[in-house]
């Protein structure tokens, strides 16, 4: 199971690709913890304000807070609320300490505001391919790249 940690947000709507896995008993160990597709996850410590969608099922570590929506609200409406607001959750970790810090309960308080369900289902209808689209370009970039890296190692030992 994907394990993501700060380092594979960057640069992505989804993660597609993390450094680290869970093997199947470890990641059953703490099932509670896993997220579905599309969930929503924030970097709160540190490099405060990196936002990603879930792939597939993942687990994060403790540095990322993580948004699962309910049935009725958009998972794609939420993570681009959440892109706009990098410079709020940094000025929401910055507490008196060197490292920006947003705790779950800080995290938990973040106000937003949410269409009424009728408009929240016509902008998921309109973008849920958009996004669809976009994961599928990202892992056939990622499978590219794996190619092309093949390629360049077996042109290199010629």
């Amino acid at each position: 199971m994907p394990f993501i940690t700060i380092p594979d947000m960057h640069g992505s709507v989804y993660t597609t690709l993390t450094d680290r896995f869970l093997s199947e008993k470890g990641a059953a160990t703490q099932s509670n913890k896993t997220l579905p597709t599309n969930s929503i996850c924030v970097s709160c410590i540190a490099s405060v304000g990196l936002v990603c969608l879930t792939a597939q099922p993942s687990q994060t570590n403790q540095q990322i807070n993580s948004i699962i929506c309910k049935k009725e609200v958009s998972p794609f409406y939420v993570y681009l609320v959440m892109t706009t607001l990098s410079d709020y959750l940094k000025q929401l970790g910055a507490g008196g300490s060197t490292t920006l810090n947003v705790n779950k309960t800080l995290f938990g308080k973040i106000p937003i505001l949410l269409p009424d369900e009728k408009v929240m289902k016509e902008f998921h209808h309109k973008v849920e391919p958009l996004f669809t689209a976009i994961r599928a370009n990202q892992y056939e970039i990622q499978h590219l790249e794996a190619l092309k890296s093949l390629h360049l190692s077996q042109i290199s030992s010629r």
